[in-house]
């Protein structure tokens, strides 16, 4: 499984201790004992986790975001774990052939997706305080967004036309279906409202930055909760603070202000929390769900 994972991801052999050059397929890495020692680690995490699915959940969800804080001692980021999610079901399908059916594989993806969410939970480590105390950097720039003429639909209309282009099965939560063009969409009334409503509830959000943080805190808990009712996938919530971040940045270059390194990584750790917020209702919600389907 972890050569899978070398051949998807290159850089992370840097992290088992491998230079990025060595084959994953050469014989003197399959012998070698580090080697074989993390992929036995890794079978064991990998049992030890979904034995705890439905027991404990709770405790779980420590367990992996303590998990994702160690990781980022070893070196390891969060746009890695896609990959070792991809690699696992790789490893499932070549061990299981024809008995791994489609209803499983999907199963597994989301709980693989729910399971990493905590673990990046873990690296980012952030919480609505440490976003607070960015809340001078996000007023500035929100400032500047908020006189672009008719922003409320230019700049939400920008986030949606990033997200579906890095996540075009988001469209149908949105009354569209994949593949379609975004400029035979840009100005139909369903989208218009859609991107005016984005806007309004980062607007809101950071209206209680700093100011009420239990209020934001239930605010983005209620959030995350009512998304998942419409199919709101909790992955899909980073594909969306990506374009979020991305209308800010296209936006304030246009205004000749361009968003700088400091502060985008203001809105990240901004973002980061008000994700945790909505996505910790949706992951135990999920959770709940996913242990009741394998109790069946």
């Amino acid at each position: 499984m972890e050569f899978s994972l070398f051949d998807l991801c290159p850089d992370s052999k840097i992290l088992f201790g491998f230079l990025k050059t060595i084959d994953p397929h050469s014989e003197k890495l399959l012998e070698n004992k580090r080697f074989l020692a993390h992929a036995d680690f890794l079978l064991s995490m990998i049992g030890k986790t979904v034995r705890m699915i439905g027991q404990d959940n709770d405790k779980l969800a420590k367990d992996l975001i303590e998990l994702g804080r160690k990781h980022v001692t070893y070196g390891g980021k969060a746009e890695y774990f896609p990959f070792m999610t991809e690699s696992i079901m790789m490893m499932m399908q070549e061990m299981l052939g024809s008995e791994f059916l489609d209803a499983e594989r999907e199963a597994w993806e989301d709980i693989l997706s729910v399971l990493i969410a905590d673990m990046v939970k873990g690296q980012r480590s952030l919480d609505i305080g440490l976003a607070a105390a960015n809340k001078n950097v996000t007023a500035r720039n929100w400032e500047q967004i908020s006189k672009i003429e008719d922003y409320d639909e230019v700049c939400g209309l920008s986030v949606f036309e990033k997200l579906f282009e890095v996540c075009p099965d988001a469209m149908p939560l949105f009354g569209f279906p994949p593949g379609t063009k975004i400029q035979e969409i840009a100005r139909s009334k369903r989208l218009l409202v859609h991107a005016s409503f984005i806007v309004e509830m980062i607007e809101k959000a950071l209206s209680m930055l700093g100011s009420d943080d239990i209020a934001l805190k239930d605010f983005m808990e209620d959030l995350g909760s009512r998304h998942i009712t419409y199919g709101v996938k909790t992955e899909y919530l980073a594909l969306m603070q990506e374009s979020i971040l991305h209308m800010l940045k296209t936006k304030l270059n246009e205004l000749g202000n361009p968003l700088s390194h400091e502060d985008a990584q203001a809105w990240n750790v901004v973002f980061g929390s008000l994700v945790s917020n909505m996505s910790r209702v949706q992951r135990s919600i999920e959770m709940q769900k996913m242990a009741d389907t394998m109790m069946t």
